[in-house]
């Protein structure tokens, strides 16, 4: 859109070498019907911005396509959006139970996650940023882990009691070891004692 400019020439002139009087026309681009989602135009300002639940720094370019059009690009203003539960590996997802967390926690918000059985804990909270806008970010809770914890289902062959020893056949530094299994279970074993034995003839 051109705004019209209407040069002139003095009323008195009597120099044939007197330029006109003119100023250069203003060119305006249209106001972009409908407006792109995600901006919005403040009349007060003048200036266009990001719509309510987008964020960035609005940019306005007005584009010439042509002597006789032009358009408006709006860039800088992005979605926010929420995030969703992280995928999780076997032993991650056997440790943790995010259902508080729903798929698509909002920017800004949180959740409890909570420690799953046979896992233990106090739990912590999961957030999602504020004005986040990348939708494969997931929620986060930090470093924080649960601990795993075995029932103890007696004393395996070759360990007695007494702070855990091994037996009179048997030499070693015996100890326990959790291990949690594919199938979200805690197995409780107690290693490290090994059955004397003779040696061999040299």
């Amino acid at each position: 859109v051109y705004a019209v400019s209407n040069p002139g020439c003095p009323y008195s002139n009597t120099n044939r070498k007197t330029s006109l009087a003119w100023s250069p026309p203003r060119c305006l681009c249209p106001f972009p019907n409908p407006v792109p989602e995600g901006y919005e135009y403040d009349s007060g300002t003048l200036r266009w911005g990001c719509a309510p639940g987008y964020t960035g720094t609005a940019k306005y370019e007005c584009v010439t396509v042509s002597a006789t059009e032009a358009r408006v690009d709006l860039t800088g203003c992005f979605l926010i959006v929420g995030c969703p539960i992280p995928v999780m590996d076997n032993r991650t997802a056997c440790q943790f139970d995010l259902s508080n967390c729903t798929n698509a926690t909002p920017a800004g918000g949180n959740c409890n996650v909570e420690c799953s059985l046979p896992f233990t804990g106090n739990g912590t909270e999961a957030s999602c940023p504020a004005g986040n806008v990348d939708p494969g970010r997931p929620v986060d809770w930090g470093s924080y882990t649960c601990d795993l914890e075995c029932p103890f289902r007696g004393y395996p062959e070759g360990y007695q009691k007494g702070g855990i020893e091994c037996v009179a056949d048997q030499r070693g530094t015996p100890e326990y070891v959790c291990r949690g299994t594919a199938d979200c279970k805690a197995e409780l074993d107690i290693v490290g004692c090994e059955p004397l034995a003779t040696c061999a003839l040299p």
